[in-house]
């Protein structure tokens, strides 16, 4: 599991969306791994959807453990992903 680098993020109250930017190193022969973010989730919030895009995407994996989602993905290409959380 590689690290991730987190650009930016915001929340958006009114449509209670996070929005964060990551840096998105694809994997290599050398060196494969698969980035992973962790978030908490505030009482009174349930996860809805996720929405990413910037990158193409060998895995995107969503993982709901209540008051903690956990983001796993797989860039095809080094670039910068952008990913829109809905609860």
């Amino acid at each position: 599991m590689g690290g991730t680098v987190l650009q930016q993020a915001s929340w958006d109250e009114a449509s209670a969306t996070l929005t964060f930017v990551a840096e998105a190193a694809a994997d290599t022969d050398l060196a494969p791994f698969v980035h992973e973010a962790a978030f908490f989730v505030p009482d009174g919030y349930t996860f809805a959807e996720s929405t990413p895009s910037g990158v193409d995407l060998e895995t995107w994996e969503v993982l709901d453990e209540g008051d903690v989602i956990r983001i796993r993905y797989a860039p095809e290409q080094t670039g910068t992903l952008t990913a829109a959380l809905t609860f």
